[in-house]
Parts: C-alpha cells; structure tokens; sequence
C-alpha cells in the first residue's frame, strides 16, 4: 500500500477532559491530522485547549466551527444527550465525523444519525479507543485464527469505582442523577458489547439483564447492571458493568483453552493478554514507559485521518455501531421488563 498524502483539517466539538487530557494530544501527534478549530461555551475549557495548540481557532458556538471550510471532520466529544443533534448538524454541514461512545441513547437515534451521514456523503465512526491497543489487537488475531477452536464462554466485567472518581454530588455526577444517562450501561458496558461483538465476529441474539444498586441508592440510574446472553452461533456469556469496584477482565474460553484480556479498556494505554491452549502459553504486557497515555486517540484519530484520505474502510463501521446500539436497547429492555429479549437483526 503506498503512503497516505496530506493532513485533515479537524475541528474539537466539547473540550471536556477526554477531549483536553487524551484526544487533542494524539491529534497533535497524528501524521496526517492537524487541529484547525475547537468549540465550547466555556472559556476556561477553549484556553486548555489554547495551551496545548496557541494557533487553534476557539468558537464559544459549534456552529462557527462546522461553517469553517478549514475543517473537514469533526470530534464530537460532548456530553452523551447531545451527540445526536451535533452528528446532524456537522453532516448537514459537509463534515466527517468521529463521535464519542456511546453513539447515541438509543438506536433509534443512532440509525438517524447514520442516515444523515450516509445522505451527506460524509464518514461517520464512533470513537472506540481501545480497540487500538496492542493487546486487544492481538487477541483479534488470535481468535480470529480460531485458536482456541469451538467457542463455549464468555465471561467479561468492566466496572470501575464511580462513587470514589464521580461522586454524585461531582461535575461527574451525572452518571447517577441523569435519568438518562444510562448508568454503567452506556458508560463502559459499550466497551464490552463491541469487544465481544468484534472479537467473536459474531452478533448477540439474546439478552436477559437486570440492575440494582449495591452502594448509592436513591438515585435515578442503579450502579450494578449484569446480564447473560447468547450469541448467534451459540456461545453463551455474562455480562457485568458497575460503578462499585476496579475490574476489566474479558475471558474467551473454548475446546482448547482460554484467552483472557485484563485492562484493554482504560484511557491509558494498559492491557495484559494471557492465552493458554494446547499449542500456546501467552503472558504479555503493554510497556506503559514506551507508549503515550494517549496513544490509543493518536491511533484512532490516523486511523480515521488516513480512511478519508486514502477513501479506504474505517471500523468501526457504521453498521457495526447500530448492531451494538441494538443491543444496548434490549438490554435495557430485558432490565426494564424482568425477561428475555430477543436482539433484533433489522
């Protein structure tokens, strides 16, 4: 393949603390990105960005930012309720876009979304870091290659201690008192829906799921949300996210062994693999002295960056993105309604 020419002009849509602490630093590094432009109403959010790039071009209002012929895609990277609106504007607008995860509040948000992309001719992919990360594209490969033969279990939990990082007092606090926020669910449980989805190359078929709270109560979104499911081809699995305590483990087990991610999923470029099978015996770490704590957005901002470029595919695609917000709705529906539910195919 020959080498990607040129840079894309990108514009910062919400400055938040992903967007100031780990995606405009792996912008700036980016070979073939380069920041034009950034946005948000509040000042002291636009000067934090202004410390890390003097030359930006700082609108209190995206809508100066998306009639900026200098940016041709945009990072949408504000508070999950608003992504929607912002992904119609900045394709009625001409502009590709990389959005924040989860994609929307529900898939049928997400497929309008979709749809005003596709219509604009522009990019739409949603900002999946961590499947960027050595480990995690290792055990693509691995499983890919079938080498733990027949699938037969997947066991996987992302939680994390939100009542000590976002008290629900805190500016982060919406996790909790925003009746639609979601909870752990759409928080870090997406990360797990497309780590399972992409790394079995499977779909989920159906879901059964129920949430309680353990350590906040009284509050409008519970902190403990588990599921099982089955896949389409019949692997069963359970699924965990919660905001009580410090876990990322994904295990894959199979007829000749067992595979097991612990810490894919941070902002920062962690991550341990552990394969053993008949024929394997891996223990492998990611050298966090050697890589940027924000190396997983510089790779994600090229990879994206050289797809508009090069006109080549980008994942993950926008299809993709759909199935996993399909699930994430019967989940919630399965929780909401105390039985099984089926995960629709159309």
């Amino acid at each position: 393949m020959g080498e990607t020419a040129g840079r894309v002009g990108w514009g910062v849509i919400g400055c938040g603390q992903i967007a100031c602490e780990k995606t405009i630093p792996g912008m700036l590094k980016a070979a073939h990105a380069r920041l034009v432009s950034a946005a948000d109403p509040l000042p002291e959010r636009l000067d934090l960005v202004k410390g890390l790039a003097p030359d930006v071009r700082a609108c209190d209002d995206y809508a100066k930012l998306l009639a900026d012929d200098e940016v041709e895609a945009v990072y949408v990277a504000l508070p999950s309720g608003m992504h929607c609106q912002a992904v119609l504007d900045a394709a009625a607008a001409g502009k590709h876009i990389l959005c924040e995860k989860p994609l929307a509040f529900n898939a049928v948000d997400a497929r309008r979304m979709v749809e005003a992309a596709d219509s604009a001719g522009v990019r739409l992919m949603t900002a999946y870091m961590s499947r960027f990360g050595d480990m995690y594209q290792k055990a693509l490969g691995l499983l890919r290659e079938r080498r733990l033969g027949t699938l037969t279990l997947v066991n996987a939990n992302f939680s994390y201690d939100a009542v000590r990082w976002y008290p629900p007092e805190s500016p982060g606090g919406w996790r909790w008192t925003d009746p639609a926020g979601g909870g752990p669910l759409l928080d870090v449980g997406i990360y797990l829906v497309f780590a399972i989805r992409e790394l079995l190359d499977d779909r989920f078929a159906e879901v059964s799921a129920a949430s309680w709270s353990v350590r906040v109560v009284d509050r409008p979104q519970d902190d403990s949300f588990v599921a099982w499911f089955r896949t389409a081809r019949g692997v069963p699995g359970l699924l965990a996210t919660l905001f009580t305590h410090e876990e990322q483990r994904l295990s894959v087990l199979g007829e000749k062994g067992e595979l097991t991610l612990w810490s894919v999923f941070s902002q920062k470029p962690t991550g341990r693999l552990v394969c053993r099978t008949d024929e394997l015996d891996i223990d492998e770490t990611v050298d966090t002295t050697r890589i940027d704590h924000f190396e997983h957005y510089t790779r994600e901002v090229e990879h994206f960056s050289r797809a508009i470029l090069s006109g080549s595919s980008h994942a993950p695609a926008a299809e993709d993105v759909l199935e996993d917000m399909k699930v994430l709705d019967a989940l919630k529906e399965s929780a909401r309604r105390g039985r099984r539910v089926d995960v629709p195919e159309e």
